[in-house]
């Protein structure tokens, strides 16, 4: 049954939108990627009634595009009617700021696009041009934001019509790249990367506690960690710069900026950098004036102590 959860053009003009859920894993694909010169090709596969052999075209063709050095999110259905029979629909969503996925992509006779369509008994695989003049006629689009990204969009919609679905298994309809995956694991290794210095019985002892997400504890253990490293900084009085180098010396590696960051919205340390602050550092001439004032017993006490190349007048 034709479902009214979203209203647009080319849904209403193909029976209505067939799943809030898929349409909702695709725009969450195309509104939260990080790719920082992102395009968006649509390719047509027909020629087979059989969903595997699609998928096993896709795969290659996926593989074969993060294998040159492109990184790539994806998501499609599949679907069957009069003209085209069984066939699938595939939104490919790729990197090209240090590397292009063009050539592979190329649709001229004896490329990899063709060749890999020959190898698996398809028709030729058709890339669909987004019809909109603002993406001057290229077989691809540029989904960064503003009229671009909502025209992306609307694009997409059409992939979750009702339409042609009737004869494919629910569970068959649609798939994704492990884009949630993928994301879940960088905001994981972002959020655990103190873990690295924690002590190695602690990170064992979590790794076989069963019974719960090994990313979660560890986690929650860094943080505490983090937050027991902070509080031993904030104890001795330290500065942001002298807090720092003890993070660093701890394997914890932070900027000045995100040490103030973590210290006044993190663990709740607010003012403290300012009631702190480092002193300033001194030029190379007062630095020699400094040092043609000390006697020699005073030169020897600064160059035995820690840190002495960064000597604070």
């Amino acid at each position: 049954m034709p479902r009214t959860k979203m209203k647009s053009a080319i849904l209403d003009a193909n029976g209505g939108l067939d799943s809030q859920r898929a349409l909702n894993n695709a725009r969450n694909i195309l509104l939260n990627h990080d790719l920082k010169q992102p395009v968006l090709y649509h390719l047509v596969l027909t020629g087979s009634q059989s969903i595997a052999t699609y998928q096993a075209v896709i795969k290659s063709l996926v593989r074969r595009i993060r294998n040159h050095g492109c990184r790539m999110e994806y998501f499609g259905a599949y679907e069957n009617d009069e003209v085209k029979g069984m066939h699938a629909h595939c939104f490919l969503l790729t990197e090209t700021s240090k590397k292009t996925p063009f050539k592979i992509l190329n649709i001229n006779d004896g490329e990899y696009l063709h060749k890999l369509a020959d190898r698996h008994g398809l028709n030729r695989i058709h890339i669909s041009k987004p019809k909109n003049s603002m993406h001057d006629g290229q077989f691809f689009a540029r989904p960064l934001k503003g009229e671009k990204l909502e025209d992306c969009l609307r694009w997409t919609d059409y992939l979750f019509k009702c339409r042609s679905k009737d004869d494919i298994p629910s569970r068959e309809k649609y798939f994704y790249s492990e884009f949630k995956a993928s994301q879940t694991k960088r905001a994981t290794q972002k959020a655990i990367a103190p873990a690295a210095a924690l002590p190695a019985a602690q990170v064992e002892a979590i790794s076989t506690n069963e019974g719960e997400d090994m990313s979660d504890r560890l986690k929650e253990a860094a943080f505490k960690y983090l937050g027991g490293l902070y509080k031993n900084c904030v104890d001795a009085r330290m500065n942001v710069k002298e807090i720092q180098s003890h993070l660093a010396s701890k394997g914890v590696n932070r900027s000045l900026f995100q040490v103030k960051q973590e210290l006044t919205h993190e663990f709740g340390y607010s003012g403290y950098v300012e009631a702190h602050p480092a002193p300033a550092r001194v030029n190379l001439a007062e630095f020699d004036r400094a040092i043609d004032r000390m006697t020699g017993r005073e030169l020897r006490l600064h160059m035995s102590q820690p840190n002495y190349e960064r000597m604070y007048i």
